[in-house]
């Protein structure tokens, strides 16, 4: 099972490569979670962008234990 959250971090010298990969997430079915978030470090500028992804839930039925041990009994 692959996680809901994802983390994409790009540079200042790799753009088109951080905006194609949200791109594809986006695609893949993962949202936007908050904002851009970008910080300089040393002359260089990180960006990231966090995104959640909704997680499809599945029931089961549930058996009633008395019901199957009425239809034992008969």
């Amino acid at each position: 099972m692959t996680s809901p959250f994802k983390v994409i971090r790009g540079t200042d010298s790799n753009i088109a490569e951080f905006e194609k990969a949200i791109s594809d997430a986006l695609l893949a079915g993962y949202e936007l979670a908050g904002d851009l978030v970008i910080t300089r470090d040393g002359g260089e500028t990180f960006m990231f962008q966090t995104l959640i992804q909704e997680e499809e839930y599945t029931f089961e039925e549930e058996i009633d234990e008395e019901d199957d041990e009425d239809e034992d009994e008969e």
